[in-house]
């Protein structure tokens, strides 16, 4: 068993994998998307126009609650976002330990048959002698 072939193996095993991943990982529902496109975006809709006849008072409590109302939207939007992503990430960690257990296992096989080849290579040694 060359080095190069298990080193070739091992890519051609992480771009499978990689490729296996982009298909099954999650992705921005399209709804997601405009809602970040709105908070990097934002802008004033026909409702938020606040009429002549408000007084000042009202106007600045009416004010307040948009923003608050927004905030909490904003907010609700971010948290929902940053679940999507930890559920990838962990996602993402368990094949990573996978990934690890599976290289540690082919280095103690590769380990196997070094020890097994060196013994082979003593005892032709020895037979030839």
């Amino acid at each position: 068993v060359d080095m190069d072939s298990l080193v070739h193996q091992e890519v051609v095993d992480g771009l499978a994998a990689a490729k296996q991943y982009e298909s099954q990982r999650l992705r921005l529902s399209p709804e997601a998307l405009q809602l970040l496109m709105n908070d990097a975006f934002p802008y004033l809709s026909s409702d938020d126009e606040e009429s002549p006849e408000l007084s000042n008072t009202q106007k600045m409590l009416s004010s307040q609650k948009s923003s608050a109302d927004a905030s909490t939207q904003s907010i609700s939007k971010k948290i929902a976002i940053l679940q999507e992503q930890l559920t990838e990430y962990h996602s993402v960690i368990e094949k990573l330990e996978s990934m690890t257990a599976q290289f540690q296992l082919l280095q103690q096989q590769n380990e196997s048959l070094v020890h097994s080849l060196r013994q082979r290579d003593e005892k032709l040694n020895s037979l030839e002698q």
